[in-house]
């Protein structure tokens, strides 16, 4: 007869349980994230750069456009373009520490696949005080009482791939970014890519150009079943750490 005791077996349990958590990455703080981006976007100390700008969204009638962008640490920005243009802040400039810095309660969901890259999930929420978005034009309805945030950060380059945000638990928009080293150890956008949902227009209104500036008001996603707004913005000729000059940012 055989007598095992259940020290051996809880001796073999926890070998077992030792041997399958190593094969499990380590994962790294949300400061240790936070500083290895910051780290990363503090090699450019600026940069300009021709963007190409497509603007789809229901109702707004806007052709493609070409902008010059200049960006100097630590966050001056210019932007110079002919005529009317809508030109979204988030995926422009800055490095995206001001975007972790503004998440609260923080942390580290897991370790994600996306294509040939590997990821570093966070998710917390922002105070939507913080964000200055006041109330929608209309309704006066505060804009969200909780926004919660998921970032995807490159494990090796330490850039934001992706941004989806969700609005009283209901799917806001999102951001998507391609990169490519333009000098050693230097990582910038080459296409990023804005989805709008329906959810944050739903409320949000304008006036029809053919009715003037006292014609009724409407709803973005008047007559639209699912509507979606796109922005994408691509970027060409980056020329990165010329000295640009202050008086740049200074012009009208």
């Amino acid at each position: 007869m055989i007598r095992i005791s259940y020290r051996r077996i809880w001796l073999i349990l926890f070998c077992v349980v030792c041997v399958l958590r190593a094969g499990e990455p380590e994962f790294p703080t949300v400061e240790d994230i936070v500083q290895n981006v910051s780290s990363q976007f503090q090699k450019v100390e600026d940069y300009s750069v021709t963007i190409g700008l497509k603007v789809d969204m229901p109702h707004i009638r806007m052709p493609s456009k070409k902008l010059q962008f200049y960006f100097k640490q630590p966050d001056k920005i210019k932007i110079k373009a002919a005529g009317f243009a809508i030109v979204p802040k988030t995926g422009l400039g800055g490095s995206g520490v001001e975007l972790l810095a503004l998440l609260d309660s923080a942390r580290v969901l897991r370790q994600d696949n996306r294509g040939e890259r590997i990821y570093w999930v966070l998710t917390g929420t922002i105070n939507p005080d913080s964000l200055n978005t006041g109330s929608w034009h209309g309704g006066g309805e505060e804009f969200g009482r909780e926004i919660i945030i998921t970032i995807w950060v490159d494990s090796e380059r330490w850039v934001i791939g992706y941004i989806e945000t969700v609005v009283d638990s209901v799917q806001a928009f999102s951001v998507s970014s391609v990169y490519a080293e333009h000098n050693e150890g230097i990582y910038l956008p080459m296409v990023t890519e804005i989805l709008i949902y329906t959810s944050l227009l739903r409320g949000m209104t304008y006036r029809r150009p053919s009715e003037g500036p006292l014609g009724d008001r409407h709803d973005f996603t008047e007559g639209e079943s699912d509507a979606m707004g796109r922005i994408r913005m691509e970027f060409h000729n980056y020329k990165i750490n010329i000295g640009l000059k202050d008086g740049i940012f200074l012009e009208k």
